[in-house]
């Protein structure tokens, strides 16, 4: 590479040395037939540099304003877009847990109804309360009146009571006569079967049922079962009553709210209450009838809200669908409303007759939220400043180079004056010298802007091939550094950790394709001559490229000649040949097409390694290029692939090391055939031959 770049800086200087020959000669000509001519061109000179010093000025200016815009457009594009990104996953992650908040408490929903009906049911199952129930149903059937069960009922409580559940109610099936109340026991007598849609429901259908009910004093979630007694009369079990057992409302979301540390509100509708209880009911138990945009408070986790809620203002917040932020008291609130169903008999629509409202404070989210935009908004300043000092350290480094080219090749100038001076007699021979170094000197211009071309390519190439990896560093390891998904994004920053792995490794084979060609170029590449199987050098090959070929599902196969084949090379090298002709041939092979690799003995001490693919192919003009460094086929396809024009001039490059040939076959839309050919020498042997190989490499 370095001796590349002195012939082309050689040809460079040629071509203005010639240039400016050709300038003085004419120059000369002139003063030979003015005598003053040397005054004037000097002041001419002068007024030029003056004139070319303003305009040089003046495009640094513009260059560095045009550079600095741009860096700053792309600073506050990074601000802007980490601070969408960071504040949509503030939101999801928000609602994700209103979604987990809603489950769990279905889940403790459920599981309460499930607990109340094995408690009733164990109840139920109780030999001596069949009995005792069975008795007083019978009392009631004949006549008898209620108020002569004091009996029943105290061994009722007494029975009862071992199962330790504060709300126990026992009713008869005649009439749904309410028995026993173990939160109120003087009340007792009550016919319930017109009030209590689920108690009615369990002595006409004599199934068990569970769910959420108003009730007169209380609500809660209840659970109701019905008590079938051995009637010894009838010789069989009859239908006795029903014992229901009941969880206040306040103790299921008080147990929920302290469980996931968030607040609970139940909200009854007004419209279901005015249907289900009485005026004077309504008025005893809920706040004298006080409904909030047709809402009343039931119970909370923490009934100091309930003043707090008489707000219609904040009732309209918290009653807004799905999950949702609102700002309340200085703080901001995660808020997920759920509807709250009451109980229906099997086969019926059960009703929507309230809301539970859960929240938690989003501030500690929110803080975090902050903390990591001001760590973004400082991390784009300092980049720019920081990106603003290399750019003007290494506009004036440019400068001076400049500067001092242009004052070598001044010198140039003046000696080659010097030297025309002196030739003065010869000036026709000297014509003709000029018009054939002028010729010479266009072809030594075009042949270095060709090189500039391939060069400028290769950088503009390479400015993004390594800037893309190291976006994606510096932008998943600030996620993985700030915890921007929190504790509990284990499996986010895994999957950010492996993005910046594979960004590394990508990095780490753009620069090992440059040092190797380099390394070539200046004839310090050294091989390690060894004796290796090429078939399966091929399979390894093969095994690292496959998940490539299988996401474009490309048909990738071997079709090996059936001997095997051990050849004296580099093992490093010939792997490097492999994999870049296997990932050249799957980048500009469309999805579904075949790559298929050949290995075929020429002779006796000839080998030729074929790799074939259906893709894009190469046009015939550019076969040749595409062997060059930094030069790749330009059309649509390829400006879609990333690479840096290196792949083909290193395998060229290898494969020369080790005396051998490339060959490219292609034919544009038809697919394209990569050959290498190791010549004859110890290179090439038989199974048989190993310990004479290993010999010759040694």
């Amino acid at each position: 590479m370095t001796q590349s770049t002195s012939a082309e800086e050689s040809r460079l200087q040629a071509t203005i040395r010639w240039a400016g020959t050709d300038i003085l000669f004419w120059l000369t000509v002139r003063q030979y037939f003015s005598g003053f001519f040397k005054r004037n061109f000097s002041k001419t000179k002068s007024l030029a540099n003056e004139e070319k010093r303003n305009r040089n000025k003046g495009q640094k200016s513009q260059l560095f304003l045009i550079i600095t815009g741009t860096i700053l457009f792309i600073d506050i594009t990074f601000v802007y877009i980490n601070y969408q990104t960071g504040y949509d996953a503030l939101l999801e992650n928000i609602q994700h847990e209103g979604r987990d908040l809603a489950n769990g408490f279905r889940v403790l929903q459920n599981n309460e109804e499930e607990r109340l009906l094995d408690i009733a049911s164990e109840i139920a199952d109780h030999d001596e309360i069949q009995e005792l129930i069975l008795s007083a149903e019978t009392h009631v059937r004949a006549g008898g009146d209620p108020a002569g069960l004091e009996e029943i009922r105290d061994r009722l409580f007494v029975i009862a009571a071992r199962f330790s559940h504060p709300q126990i109610h026992f009713h008869l099936f005649t009439d749904c006569l309410s028995v026993l109340r173990f939160h109120e026991p003087a009340q007792f007598g009550a016919s319930l079967c017109g009030s209590r849609p689920m108690i009615s429901s369990t002595a006409g259908s004599n199934l068990s049922n569970a769910g959420f009910e108003v009730g007169a004093t209380r609500s809660g979630m209840r659970a109701v079962v019905p008590i079938r007694a051995f009637d010894s009369e009838k010789g069989t079990f009859v239908r006795a009553g029903s014992v229901e057992t009941v969880s206040p409302i306040y103790d299921v979301v008080s147990r929920f709210a302290e469980d996931i540390n968030a607040t609970a509100v139940v909200l009854l509708e007004e419209q279901h209450l005015r249907h289900t209880l009485s005026d004077r009911a309504i008025n005893m138990t809920y706040l004298d009838g006080e409904f909030i945009n047709g809402f009343v408070f039931e119970a909370a986790s923490d009934f100091n809200l309930q003043a707090e809620l008489s707000d219609p203002e904040l009732i309209e917040e918290l009653l807004k669908d799905g999950t949702h932020l609102v700002d309340h008291g200085g703080s901001v609130l995660s808020v997920t409303p759920l509807p709250l169903y009451g109980f229906a008999p099997a086969g019926e629509e059960p009703p929507e007759i309230g809301r539970i409202i859960l929240w938690r404070s989003a501030d500690g989210a929110f803080e975090a939220f902050h903390a990591t935009q001001a760590t973004n908004v400082a991390f784009a300043i300092g980049a720019f400043i920081l990106i603003e000092l290399l750019f003007l350290t290494g506009l004036r480094v440019a400068t001076r180079q400049l500067r001092q080219l242009v004052d070598r090749q001044t010198a140039d100038l003046v000696e080659a004056n010097a030297r025309l001076e002196e030739k003065s007699e010869s000036v026709s021979r000297v014509a003709r010298e000029l018009d054939k170094s002028r010729q010479e000197a266009v072809t030594a211009r075009r042949a270095a802007e060709a090189a500039n071309w391939a060069k400028s390519r290769f950088l503009a190439s390479m400015s993004h091939e390594l800037r893309t990896p190291l976006n994606a560093i510096l932008g998943f390891s600030s996620i993985i550094r700030d915890k921007m998904f929190g504790n509990d994004g284990a499996d986010k920053y895994a999957e950010y950790a492996g993005d910046i792995n594979r960004s590394g490794q990508h990095l780490l084979e753009i620069i090992d394709d440059i040092l190797d060609i380099a390394k070539i170029e200046a004839g310090q590449f050294k091989m390690n001559l060894e004796l290796i199987s090429l078939s399966r050098l091929v399979r390894d090959a093969m095994r690292l490229v496959a998940v490539r070929a299988e996401e474009k599902a490309i048909d990738l196969r071997f079709d090996a000649a059936g001997e095997e084949i051990d050849l004296v090379v580099d093992r490093k090298g010939m792997k490097r040949v492999l994999l870049n002709l296997l990932s050249n041939a799957i980048k500009f092979t469309p999805r579904g097409g075949g790559i298929v690799i050949r290995i075929v003995r020429l002779g006796d001490r000839t080998v030729r390694l074929s790799v074939a693919d259906s893709g894009i192919g190469i046009p015939a003009d550019k076969l040749q290029k595409v062997l060059e460094p930094f030069e790749q086929v330009d059309n649509e396809y390829t400006r879609s692939e990333s690479g840096t024009g290196l792949g083909l001039s290193l395998v060229k490059s290898l494969i020369e090391l080790h005396a051998g040939r490339v060959d490219i076959v292609s034919e544009e839309g038809e697919g394209t055939t990569v050959s290498v050919t190791l010549p004859a020498g110890p290179h090439v042997q038989n199974r048989r031959d190993r310990e004479t190989a290993l010999s010759h490499a040694a």
